[in-house]
């Protein structure tokens, strides 16, 4: 739990650059050198469900939307693939689209045997204010929507 904590701070901060969420989540702290923005927001994040849920629970939960993410990473490769064949890629994946789609399928059933009723529909509501936030701010102050990227 401790790394995803971690993690969370630091993709918090790194989206930032592309405008996905508001620039003050990556301010640094001027002594310490860290996004100190981000830390408190994820932290009282992290507090408020922790204040309202069990431990088993909020563990089930976050390994849930790590998963939920793999297959929607997994998903967007084939559609990038496919769809902007031209968009320059550090990485191709091998076995296009086997891997991807066998990733999904594997990603799928370790979602559904580790998922309680309660634990999917808070994913679903977590991936829907996801996607609202998305469409509602990060839409529109993307660098990368507006064609300013490099």
């Amino acid at each position: 739990i401790l790394a995803m904590i971690y993690a969370s701070v630091r993709i918090t901060f790194a989206i930032t650059a592309d405008g996905l969420l508001p620039k003050k989540l990556a301010s640094i702290h001027s002594k310490y050198h860290t996004p100190y923005i981000a830390t408190m927001a994820v932290g009282a994040i992290i507090v408020f469900f922790a204040g309202f849920m069990p431990m088993d629970t909020i563990a089930k939960s976050a390994s849930s939307g790590l998963i939920v993410t793999l297959i929607i990473v997994s998903i967007v490769a084939i559609y990038l693939r496919y769809k902007h064949p031209e968009l320059k890629r550090e990485f191709k994946c091998p076995m296009m689209p086997f891997i991807p789609l066998v990733g999904t399928t594997i990603f799928a059933v370790m979602l559904y045997s580790i998922t309680s009723k309660e634990i999917f529909i808070m994913e679903m509501i977590w991936v829907i204010f996801l996607t609202a936030v998305y469409f509602l701010y990060s839409h529109h102050n993307s660098i990368c929507q507006n064609g300013n990227v490099e």
